[in-house]
């Protein structure tokens, strides 16, 4: 336990590819100024509520490619400075409802390749967080319900929500509602056939939608889309269809 007591003025630890299994209660306390945490690469399973304890000014967290599981709900709870939160690559299909209400300053959460089958309810409008960019690309995610991004407080104004390469078929009305704009759509590769007119609802403004590669058998339900810039729906069958109409 706290491996790193004489080392209070560093700022960046990289434990990548150590084969780290597990990590004790208090390990980092003593690194009190460190900004960026790596630990790639590991073996690691879960992650414990005094995991991550001592580390009041870290702004990165860096956990990709381990097996982790299962976060503990107060896992996060002494880092306020948090603002990226990479967990890309592992082994989680949920969340605690109340793992972010200790991180006003979270930004960006990747989730991509992982287990999830639905977006994990009210985690993603903890009160004080305000998200600008959220990627669950390559989950398996079938569905995407109302309110999934509401907000407690305000509406939000986000870069990217990434969700491709899941299973979504449907997207009910009003998932998007409380964003008042998003610079990036990501719902390409999944199981689209039709959207409903009212998926959008609520969504103030789309930079670019990108619906590439879904077996999507029409365009009507485009006009209902909030003001969009770009859409791109590339590799699906609508390519050499007539979208003109007859006569």
């Amino acid at each position: 336990q706290a491996a790193f007591i004489r080392c209070p003025k560093v700022q960046r630890l990289d434990l990548d590819g150590n084969n780290l299994r597990d990590l004790a209660a208090g390990t980092f306390d003593g690194l009190k100024d460190l900004i960026l945490l790596y630990l790639n690469g590991n073996a690691l399973t879960r992650i414990e509520k005094d995991t991550l304890s001592g580390l009041p000014n870290l702004v990165g967290l860096y956990l990709q490619d381990n097996q982790i599981e299962e976060l503990h709900e107060r896992s996060l709870s002494a880092l306020p400075s948090l603002i990226s939160l990479i967990l890309r690559s592992n082994k989680l299909a949920n969340l605690p409802v109340e793992i972010f209400n200790t991180n006003p300053e979270l930004g960006v959460l990747d989730l991509a390749s992982n287990e999830f089958i639905e977006l994990p309810p009210k985690a993603l409008y903890a009160p004080l967080v305000d998200f600008t960019k959220v990627n669950f690309s390559n989950n398996k995610i079938s569905k995407i319900p109302s309110g999934s991004f509401a907000s407690e407080t305000d509406s939000r104004a986000l870069d990217e929500i990434l969700l491709n390469a899941n299973q979504i078929e449907e997207i009910e009305p009003g998932a998007f509602e409380g964003i008042k704009c998003v610079k990036r759509l990501g719902l390409a590769s999944n199981s689209f056939k039709t959207i409903d007119g009212e998926a959008f609802k609520g969504l103030g403004s789309v930079y670019k939608l990108d619906l590439d590669e879904n077996p999507l058998e029409s365009v009507d339900c485009l006009a209902e889309l909030p003001k969009t810039a770009i859409v791109s729906l590339r590799g699906g069958p609508l390519e050499g269809a007539d979208l003109a109409g007859e006569g």
